[in-house]
């Protein structure tokens, strides 16, 4: 606004202008627009003195007087109010006079002097006609959200904005939303909705767009068996337990679905069906020796069937042993082993312990002997964790910290113990039946009483007071009820999580509220409810929606207006008052008469904050709205290197080494130990030792910032003895060793084991021919040693693969040992040569 200067001549009235002269002081300004817009701005005067502009209050006894119309013989006398007049609503050129008086009383009389005055011409600027845009997507589908924007400007204020969503002459106002109307369309087609934007007096434009609405195309449901766990041993004319979870293809547990297991190439195993976990088991009474691999296939109507293969599951099923027994197997609820117990709630520790006999002395086995304990539910199992033997009472003991909290393990369930003798192949098992129950719900903290006035309805949410341990983790809404109302003085009733009370008369009396959780327990408590006498309603204001702003180290947060996210109808957005708080490294700032905020920080300060704005009316009513600011660092340089290893290799054969697990790298440089080095970009590089030892490796890594770090790791390089491997199978060869994996039970590491440990074979055979392979069996040897060992028969049909496991127990010295690995039918036969480190 440009502001024009008069300073006017003070007229003499004796000791009373002499007066007035000096209490306005020595340059007095009255300051009126140029222009104006009909209907859309006021018209103010300003009164500047020395310079500085001043408000009524501080000229008193001064009066301030206005008029519009250079014609007119009338003075709007404002007193101490702000100098400001209506809108004006028409189209002409308005003169504004402004002026500035002593008041003063004489004989009864008021008398008004006019000291000065400021006359300014103010021209009324014509009409101005709106435009509108309407802003659709192209495509949409059905029962979807869709926004719909019509962009409008121009016009003179304000505007109005009405948008026909489905072309069909059905137009709502969106005003109030900035033009933004969002749409669910419940049919296919081809639309053309439109929007309209008027102005304040009566000028309007329009505006269409099409937008073509489609069917999503469902993806077609499937079902797949993640899992199958059965027991890795078990003993002749026991039960074989295999538990099988089914999901669909989102992922999510699949309940009632058909799954029946098969013996890899040899017929049924059994069936279940899932629970609302996907769970189920199998049970079976073993009645062969041998090793045997099951599979599974899970059909439900509406879902594409899961019918290969995979996964699968191998065990071993053992001779009875005739000179061990397991005995005294017991179940306890705490870790001390003292207080025995066979009901237990689900999420409480189980802890078990039983005892071997040695049948033939009497006396407990401690040694040679390899157990487990399994804890198996209505449609699960889970094993429990070794905690140790214990030598005072000649116990095992095993311990899980928490029964799972899924319905698959809820009522009767059943404790297993295994004890097996891998060098005769024989084992014994035992097994103890507990109940799981139900943690039933509760209700904390205790519901408050509630009282309200006759003519105010109640709501309050329950979900903050209904907890149950096993509904809270697999996030089920727990059930709520309502008894006990009579009616005399109100209704309530519970929808979902929330209790509604409807008052319709003054008194009071106790309610009863119910919680159940999806098992059928309950938990209630008591309730009193007081309807008090009718009260005249204040509506607390509404301050929701502020956005969260994300800014980068050294820019500025944008300002914002509450106003435009409060909204109160019982004041105006210049009665309300508005505080903020939780901010520590951000600086707030509110405007306390535009109530534009603004935000700043300390140079080099990084993080976020989560900051609370509060609106409160005159009557101490108020509502609250949070929004997260945060201020980024700029990218750093956070490189980590990762060298992997240790690596094994032999001598003047090519080693792979991984830098993969390395983060924000891009360049590699490796040190092999043996005085060579090596730069490289790529994650992999190939490096050849031409001497057997140990060797130190180092890995530096740059990132694109300049970053470094480093990692070190070790390389054993041996070299090959006189064993020569046979040579490899061709491609139409009928039997085919694949992955070879030997590892100790202790060691867990690949082609590393203790010196007194048991050694774990698992191969993979695969049957290349055209023919079906029966009798096949796999054998190990260490001629060094002198030790082999032969796996039971299986068969392989054409194309078919099978993963076989030995283990034999190895006690010799430290050194390196070639191992044979030979699959064999008497007529096919293969064989590979693995290295094998004792430590």
């Amino acid at each position: 606004m440009n502001k024009k200067t008069l300073i006017l001549p003070i007229i003499f009235f004796a000791l009373l202008v002499l007066t007035v002269a000096s209490a306005l002081a020595d340059t007095t300004t009255i300051i009126t627009p140029e222009t104006a817009i009909v209907g859309e701005t006021d018209l103010f005067c300003h009164i500047d003195v020395d310079g500085q502009e001043v408000s009524v209050d501080d000229i008193n006894p001064y009066t301030i007087a206005w008029k519009s119309d250079a014609t007119g013989a009338t003075w709007d006398y404002l007193g101490t109010q702000a100098l400001s007049a209506s809108a004006l609503s028409e189209y002409a050129n308005h003169e504004v006079i402004c002026a500035v008086g002593y008041t003063y009383t004489q004989g009864g009389q008021v008398i008004f002097i006019q000291i000065f005055d400021d006359s300014n011409s103010v021209p009324i600027e014509p009409d101005r006609t709106p435009s509108a845009q309407l802003t659709v997507p192209s495509q949409a589908y059905v029962d979807d959200n869709v926004e719909l924007v019509c962009s409008a400007t121009g016009g003179n204020q304000p505007l109005t904005i009405e948008i026909d969503a489905e072309g069909n002459g059905n137009f709502q106002d969106v005003t109030s939303t900035n033009g933004i109307l969002n749409h669910v369309y419940t049919q296919t087609g081809n639309y053309n909705p439109e929007c309209i934007v008027t102005d304040f007096d009566g000028d309007s434009a329009a505006d269409d767009a099409d937008i073509e609405i489609i069917e999503e195309e469902q993806p077609e449901e499937e079902l797949t068996i993640t899992s199958i766990d059965c027991f890795d041993n078990v003993v002749i004319n026991e039960h074989q337990i295999c538990s099988v979870n089914v999901e669909d293809n989102e992922g999510n547990p699949e309940e009632d679905v058909d799954v029946s297991l098969y013996y890899l190439g040899n017929g049924d195993f059994g069936s279940c069906v899932t629970d609302n976990h996907g769970n189920c088991n199998v049970e079976r009474i073993m009645t062969e020796l041998g090793t045997f691999t099951v599979y599974g296939t899970a059909e439900k109507q509406g879902f594409v069937p899961d019918d290969d293969t995979y996964p699968r599951a191998i065990f071993t099923v053992y001779e009875q042993a005739s000179d061990y027994n397991i005995i005294n197997l017991h179940t306890y609820n705490d870790s001390a082993y003292i207080f025995r117990d066979n009901e237990f709630y689900r999420y409480e520790g189980l802890y078990v312990s039983f005892q071997i006999i040695d049948l033939v002395t009497g006396e407990f086995i401690d040694e040679d002997i390899v157990t487990s304990s399994t804890l198996v539910g209505q449609n699960d199992q889970v094993d429990l964790y070794e905690v140790g033997y214990d030598d005072a009472t000649n116990t095992y003991r095993y311990a899980l910290d928490n029964i799972p909290l899924s319905d698959s393990f809820l009522g009767i369930g059943e404790v297993f113990a295994f004890a097996f003798n891998f060098t005769d192949g024989t084992g014994d098992m035992e097994q103890a039946n507990i109940m799981i129950l139900n943690n039933p719900p509760y209700i904390q903290p205790v519901i408050p009483d509630i009282e309200i006035p006759v003519n105010v309805g109640y709501s309050l949410d329950l979900n903050t007071y209904g907890h149950d341990i096993e509904d809270d983790y697999y996030n089920i809404d727990l059930i709520w009820y309502v008894s006990g109302v009579s009616g005399d003085y109100f209704t309530a009733n519970v929808v979902g999580q929330t209790l509604y009370v409807y008052p319709a008369a003054e008194g009071s009396e106790y309610i009863t509220l119910i919680v159940e959780d999806h098992n059928g327990d309950t938990a209630i408590q008591s309730v009193f409810v007081d309807i008090t006498e009718e009260e005249t309603l204040n509506e607390p204001p509404v301050i929701e929606n502020i956005p969260d702003q994300a800014i980068m180290e050294g820019e500025s947060f944008i300002e914002f207006d509450l106003d435009d996210y409060t909204e109160d109808p019982d004041n105006t957005d210049d009665e309300l008052i508005f505080s903020y708080s939780g901010n520590a490294d951000i600086n707030v700032e509110i405007d306390s008469q535009t109530h534009v905020v603004t935000l700043t920080y300390h140079s080099g300060w990084t993080g976020s904050e989560t900051i609370t704005f509060r609106a409160e009316d005159p009557e101490g009513l108020y509502d609250t709205d949070e929004a997260l600011f945060t201020v980024e660092e700029q990218i750093q340089d956070n490189v980590t290197a990762d060298a992997d290893g240790p690596y094994k290799g032999f001598v003047d054969e090519p080693l792979t080494f991984d830098a993969s697990g390395s983060q924000n790298a891009v360049l590699y440089i490796w040190d092999f130990g043996d005085g060579s080095t090596a730069e490289t970009t790529d994650m992999y590089i190939n490096h050849t030792y031409g001497h057997k030892g140990d060797y130190d490796i180092g890995l530096t890594v740059i990132g694109e910032f300049g970053g470094t770090d480093t990692d070190t790791t070790t390389a054993r390089i041996i070299e090959r003895t006189n064993y020569k491997t046979e040579e490899e199978n061709k491609p139409e060869d009928d039997i085919h060793l694949g992955e070879i994996e030997l590892y100790g039970k202790n060691s867990k590491e690949d082609f590393v084991i203790e010196g007194s440990d048991y050694l774990i074979l698992k191969v993979s055979v695969r049957n290349n021919g055209e023919t079906d392979l029966e009798d096949l069996r796999v054998k190990i040897m260490i001629p060094y040693l002198g030790i082999e060992n032969t796996g039971g028969s299986f068969d392989l049909d054409e194309d078919e693969s099978a993963t076989q496991k030995l283990i034999t127990f190895i006690d010799v010295e430290p050194g390196e040992y070639w191992v044979k690995v030979t699959v064999s039918n008497g007529k096919v036969r293969e064989s590979e040569y693995r290295f094998l480190i004792v430590e």
